[in-house]
């Protein structure tokens, strides 16, 4: 058993999605399907499933899954990937790690629906109720490239959930509830399903250990985040992570639907009357449409910081792998170059005011943006630049800002050649 490769969130994380009956132990991996007749032998094969046996048994041996390409991709290029965080984090040492069958993870971010009221550009109807309503509407969008039929078919109807995973899922929970350290619940939107709030009055008095973490768009009713606000004594503590790509009308092209002015507000209201166990970071999922703005995004971060104090965190962002044709990797490589330049200069200029990681996940972008990385399936670049344009000529209709208005001259010159 030699660990070369060993990731300690293949045991210690669960990522849940119920109202697909999905499972994985890493937010890169795509998931996979948690059998049926495992879950009725064995709750615990809501994390557990014979096929995360099988990877971990990998692992211990020192090989590299396959489904942890991007991070093994990363450092065969000298970059660091999150493998590193999560060694951090979990503990850097397999022993004592085995294939239990009955291990309690220690982190859960779970999804309970697709109730959602944004059309974020890289998202779709599994993950947005809204991305529902646009394909009932439009029918399939044609796109050679979309191999996981992202914008051809609706994958769930809005706010469904597996009656079967939801019912295990409550069973489950109280067997678990004292070992689990992390619970971060995620969408669609959060603050708009009643399972969460249903969660929400769950843990109400009897959870002083849990950190809670939410991932929400905050373009949502002030009604909500002061109903939120009024849980904050029932656990250790609550961390909002707020999903923003930009700022101003360029965040709003890049998520079809949000307002940012009710965004900031939404912030600012969390952050000036929720107690001190009460925070509060900015995420971004990295694309070839927002990366224009991702410095923009950074900075916002550091304003609200000066605002609010520490109760703001590092700033972070994750590069997307799919849909391919949103990569920002689809770039010529001068655009590339130059973003990649001008994020450096602003995160040198700015470096005595960024904290823990924030560092690292600038420098990871922009490492991203200047080498060749290799994608996961092995695409055309003419086939996924012709699906751009064609995915953009329905996306802007949903979107009361004009692409002229918000991108390089070269870079829309670009698009349509």
């Amino acid at each position: 058993m030699t660990g070369d490769f060993f990731c300690p969130a293949k045991w210690d994380e669960l990522y849940l999605y119920l109202h697909h009956g999905l499972s994985t132990s890493c937010s890169h991996p795509l998931p996979h399907a948690i059998p049926s007749d495992e879950l009725k032998d064995n709750l615990f094969a809501l994390h557990n499933t014979k096929y995360k046996l099988g990877v971990r048994a990998e692992m211990l041996a020192g090989k590299r899954p396959k489904e942890c390409h991007m991070c093994w991709h990363l450092e065969d290029k000298g970059i660091s990937s999150d493998r590193f965080e999560q060694l951090k984090t979990w503990g850097s040492d397999p022993k004592g790690y085995t294939l239990d069958p009955n291990y309690k993870p220690k982190m859960i971010e779970i999804v309970f629906d697709n109730l959602c009221n944004l059309n974020c550009s890289y998202c779709d109807s599994g993950q947005s109720s809204s991305w529902s309503a646009i394909l009932n509407r439009t029918g399939p969008w044609g796109l050679e490239t979309d191999h996981r039929h992202l914008y051809e078919k609706i994958h769930i109807k809005p706010g469904t959930t597996k009656e079967e995973y939801l019912n295990a899922w409550n069973e489950w929970w109280p067997q678990i509830k004292a070992n689990v350290v992390k619970l971060k619940i995620s969408g669609g939107e959060p603050l708009l399903s009643p399972s969460f709030w249903k969660t929400m009055d769950g843990l109400q008095g009897n959870s002083p250990h849990l950190e809670l973490s939410i991932n929400s768009n905050m373009s949502v009713s002030p009604d909500n985040i002061s109903k939120l606000i009024s849980y904050q004594g029932s656990i250790k503590s609550m961390n909002i992570t707020a999903s923003i790509d930009a700022v101003g009308p360029l965040a709003e092209f890049c998520r079809a639907g949000l307002d940012y002015d009710l965004f900031l507000d939404n912030v600012n209201t969390w952050l000036g009357q929720s107690n001190d166990n009460c925070t509060l970071w900015l995420q971004s999922t990295v694309n070839i449409l927002n990366v224009w703005g991702l410095k923009d995004k950074f900075q916002l971060g550091l304003d609200l910081r000066k605002k609010h104090g520490s109760k703001v965190g590092p700033s972070y962002s994750t590069i997307i792998r799919m849909p391919e044709f949103q990569s920002m990797m689809l770039l010529p490589k001068e655009m590339r170059l130059r973003i990649s330049q001008d994020l450096y200069d602003w995160s040198e200029e700015n470096s005595h005011l960024l904290i823990g990681w924030e560092r690292n996940m600038i420098y990871k972008t922009v490492k991203g943006l200047i080498m060749e990385l290799k994608p996961v399936n092995d695409l055309d670049p003419v086939a996924l630049k012709r699906d751009l344009a064609k995915f953009l000529t329905r996306y802007s209709l949903l979107s009361k800002h004009q692409m002229q208005d918000l991108y390089p001259k070269d870079f829309l010159d670009w698009l349509d050649q």
